[in-house]
């Protein structure tokens, strides 16, 4: 309709404005967006709903535009419509195909006073991110979009894999970069270990209770993220001696058996070791590399022998301790067969 209007001697022609409509008004041509702070105006006048177009907060909508944003680094993203002039629907999708994205985040629709939608995410560099503004019961008019992405904590570098012995501590280290103040939580099979909110995790005299998986979570007031890979903590066991040999009494002629146990980080090695005095030094006895040491027709020259045994593995060694053999050589012997 073509209005005219006089106004002190001038006719004034008003035309109706021609509303072209956004070139982003489906899917397949999606705006690109560059940057990780800034705020796309358009008018979503004449824009039409796909027929296969994902469905948004639960609610009907229509009129939507759609754009593609990747950010040039890992953040806390927020997205708002604040200065739109419409009831606004907001979404943010993973997908190359209208009729298979997925919906990540979700979708937002605000009733409250200033009818705009707003949706926060960690934002992903290495993927495509398609947004989508969409007006509440199909409504139109000035879109705004304001995307902000705040920056994460990065680990530059994560806790490694660590290898102690029984009883050693274990340090667990992490550094990171970051705006404002970076908080720290270590976790232990994925929960929180109380107190450990620094950089440095220490592990006192670590025990086999304590080997298994270990993180920890960077944190400041835009998010959080977790050090990967998980470190693992191994703890290897020195051996530990834990039934002696015993003291033996036998008869010449008589077989002997000394055995011990012993627990450590296999393999163990085994090396038995005898002495004639209590006082005199271990020399160790050929082939006797296993936890039974055996003795076989005792003549009498073992009598008063000590026996030990040294266990060790590639962390540490122990010692049993002595056991000493008496051969008794009572019993009648023959040693002229002529005279048997």
């Amino acid at each position: 309709m073509t209005i005219f209007l006089f106004a002190f001697g001038f006719l004034l022609l008003l035309l109706p404005r021609a509303n072209a409509v956004a070139t982003n008004d489906n899917f397949n041509q999606r705006a690109t967006l560059f940057g990780d702070r800034l705020t796309v105006t358009a008018s979503s006048i004449g824009a039409t709903r796909a027929p296969n177009e994902p469905a948004m907060a639960g609610v009907d909508s229509g009129a939507s535009l759609w754009w593609v944003w990747r950010p040039t680094v890992e953040g806390r993203a927020v997205l708002d419509t604040t200065g739109s002039s419409f009831d606004t629907v907001l979404g943010v999708y993973f997908g190359k195909e209208i009729g298979q994205l997925d919906n990540r985040w979700g979708a937002n629709d605000n009733d409250g006073a200033n009818l705009t939608s707003r949706i926060e995410f960690n934002a992903d560099p290495s993927v495509d991110h398609s947004i989508v503004v969409a007006g509440k019961n199909s409504a139109s008019g000035d879109v705004v979009l304001n995307i902000r992405l705040y920056t994460l904590p990065v680990i530059v570098e994560s806790p490694k894999d660590l290898e102690v012995t029984s009883g050693q501590s274990a340090d667990f280290r992490v550094r990171a970069l970051g705006k404002l103040n970076l908080s720290y939580q270590w976790q232990f099979k994925g929960a929180d270990i109380v107190g450990e909110t620094g950089e440095l995790l220490r592990i006192q005299a670590a025990s086999l209770l304590q080997a298994g998986p270990y993180r920890v979570i960077v944190s400041n007031s835009y998010g959080s993220v977790t050090s990967a890979p998980t470190a693992f903590l191994k703890v290897v066991e020195k051996p530990k001696i834990i039934e002696n040999p015993a003291d033996a009494s036998k008869e010449d002629g008589d077989d002997v058996s000394f055995g011990v146990k012993a627990l450590g980080e296999a393999p163990l090695s085994y090396q038995w070791r005898s002495k004639p005095t209590a006082d005199a030094p271990y020399l160790s006895i050929a082939g006797a590399n296993a936890p039974l040491l055996s003795l076989t027709n005792l003549s009498g020259i073992e009598n008063g022998n000590f026996y030990s045994v040294r266990v060790f593995n590639p962390f540490g060694e122990a010692f049993s301790l002595d056991a000493k053999l008496t051969v008794l050589t009572s019993r009648p012997r023959i040693t002229d067969q002529s005279l048997a």
